[in-house]
């Protein structure tokens, strides 16, 4: 049976002032700790855990989520809309905002053409426009 690669979520929480992760199609929010590392290495145990408890009592795995995202064509040469990118996603501003790692206010003047992303966000909208498995899965 093929492992499922399921989605990683790490968060900032402020309420508790640490980062959350979690594993949504296996089992929500499951750790907490002081980096966003220190989180992404325990959901990598806590996902082993559960495929290998699935594993031993011979049940399939619970589907991962496929993220509704269509992917931009002809994305090399054009300029990257960041509203357009966040959209076909399916992600609030605050929500890409976390993904990028850039302040909200920062995201919604690149979407109203205030301002413009530097080049490392440039690269992510990039990466968000065409793997955004990838984008989602690294950070």
């Amino acid at each position: 049976m093929k492992k499922p690669d399921y989605i990683k979520l790490v968060r900032w929480s402020d309420e508790d002032q640490c980062f959350i992760g979690s594993i949504p199609d296996l089992c929500g929010d499951c750790c907490d700790g002081e980096s966003q590392k220190e989180v992404y290495l325990q959901l990598l145990d806590i996902e082993g855990g559960w495929i290998e408890a699935f594993d031993k009592e011979g049940k399939e795995y619970p589907p991962a989520r496929v993220f509704p995202y269509k992917k931009l064509s002809a994305v090399a040469g054009c300029e990257l809309q960041a509203d357009k990118i966040r959209l076909s996603l399916g992600l609030t501003q605050t929500e890409f905002a976390e993904v990028l790692k850039v302040p909200v206010k920062t995201l919604r003047k690149w979407e109203q053409g205030e301002t413009s992303p530097s080049g490392a966000a440039q690269s992510l909208l990039k990466i968000a426009a065409v793997k955004p498995e990838l984008l989602l899965q690294a950070l």
